[in-house]
């Protein structure tokens, strides 16, 4: 899942990268230095003065890396501001294979495309979810959209999910892509509507499916479980004060566990609902920093492969991860002042990775620090994602470079 945190503006970048070389403000932060060395890192930027913001980034079934996003120019005037899709492929060796860029707009009207979650399909397909705002259409201002690129870079579809909703995420199983916000909707793969669920006014940040083709859908006011032809199974309501941000993990025996940022605590409520929607136990997992008021991340859940709970909170100021047990007992915590985190990850010896404000890091098990990475320059910490192949870890985000935001992209030995 990704926030949907603005870009900062290009005269602010550029006042930045006037400033010292290493920055530590709400925004940003980062410094050059790495602990390791990149077997190779890039840049890609559609232009000069283009801002390329990163959401995502994953690995098709041929090896490459598929990083999607958002390309922005700043034009003199508002009105020469555009902001269009971008999907960018590159392969093992980092070489750019082919990049596209999509404006949605209706009619010629101006149009910006903001990227919110992208996932694929097992044949090289990327479907993309994100926010459209419309400043010159008086009907409708913002919409949502889900579309298809092939594994070639083209688009295949662009389907407008709502003229009011916005759509936060999007998954791919059974053949089926699901997204999640104002409502949970189901589409086969050429974009037909096949499945959808409203939940009144309250908005989906998360969603998951399980085998059996069980939709969980995950807000700041509830978590719902319905079946695969979208009959509600159960609801369980959220105490008030937690943000819209949502993490959210379903175990094998289709119990699932929440996360949420408590409002103006910094602090996350962790809970671990059963399969017939009762709440087991829960727990508050503290802010990583005495910083009070620092931007905080996402609450971040993962699970290893005993399903044990990974969870993280991270702000501007620090990072804090934690391992939980199935009945919420705390194994381990580790904390440090990297910044915020914005993925994480395990693998099949249940190591741990975390990527974000440019910084990476991989735990084993038992939370000892194995290897840690760091971009060579300034980086977002709205932005950040990992990928782990095998003996390869990928990291994407947004880095400033000449004076700009590009994406980012480097490729590490997972030792």
């Amino acid at each position: 899942m990704n926030t949907h945190n603005n870009p900062p503006s290009l005269s602010i970048i550029r006042e930045l990268a006037l400033g010292s070389t290493c920055l530590s403000i709400a925004l940003l932060t980062g410094c050059g230095g790495s602990d390791t060395t990149a077997e190779w890192d890039l840049f890609y930027s559609t232009q000069e003065e283009s801002i390329e913001w990163q959401r995502t980034i994953d690995i098709d079934s041929y090896g490459d890396l598929i990083a999607t996003g958002q390309t922005i120019t700043i034009g003199a005037t508002v009105a020469e501001r555009t902001e269009d899709v971008l999907i960018a492929k590159h392969d093992n060796k980092g070489n750019l294979i082919w990049a596209s860029s999509f404006n949605l707009g209706k009619n010629s009207a101006r149009s910006d495309e903001t990227t919110t979650d992208a996932t694929m399909d097992s044949d090289g397909n990327t479907y993309i979810v994100g926010t459209i705002y419309r400043p010159e259409d008086s009907t409708s201002i913002y919409a949502s959209f889900l579309l298809k690129t092939n594994r070639f870079g083209g688009l295949d579809w662009s389907n407008l999910i709502s003229d009011v909703e916005k759509t936060r995420d999007v998954e791919i199983a059974n053949n089926l892509i699901y997204t999640g916000g104002d409502f949970t909707k189901v589409f086969d793969t050429n974009g037909n509507l096949v499945l959808e669920i409203d939940h009144g006014s309250a908005n989906v940040w998360n969603i998951e499916v399980d085998s059996n083709g069980n939709i969980y859908s995950a807000g700041y006011a509830f978590t719902t479980k319905h079946d695969s032809s979208g009959n509600l199974i159960w609801q369980t309501d959220n105490p008030e004060g937690l943000t819209h941000a949502t993490g959210l993990v379903v175990l094998t025996d289709e119990s699932v566990v929440i996360a949420h940022l408590i409002a103006n605590e910094g602090n996350i409520r962790v809970s671990k609902i059963s399969s017939t929607g009762s709440t087991s136990w829960t727990k508050s997992i503290d802010d990583p920093t005495a910083s009070a008021g620092a931007l905080p991340g996402l609450p971040l859940l993962a699970l290893d492969r005993q399903e044990n709970i990974l969870v993280i909170n991270s702000n501007a100021q620090g990072r804090k991860i934690s391992k939980l047990n199935a009945r919420g007992d705390t194994i381990w915590t580790k904390s440090n002042n990297d910044g915020v985190v914005r993925q994480i990850k395990t693998d099949a010896q249940n190591n741990i990775y975390i990527y974000g404000s440019g910084i990476g890091e991989k735990f084993d098990a038992s939370g000892n620090s194995l290897k840690k990475i760091e971009a060579p320059s300034l980086a977002s910490n709205t932005t950040g994602a990992i990928a782990i192949s095998g003996d390869d870890i990928f990291v994407s985000s947004s880095i400033m470079n000449n004076g700009t935001f590009d994406l980012y992209l480097a490729k590490y030995i997972n030792e």
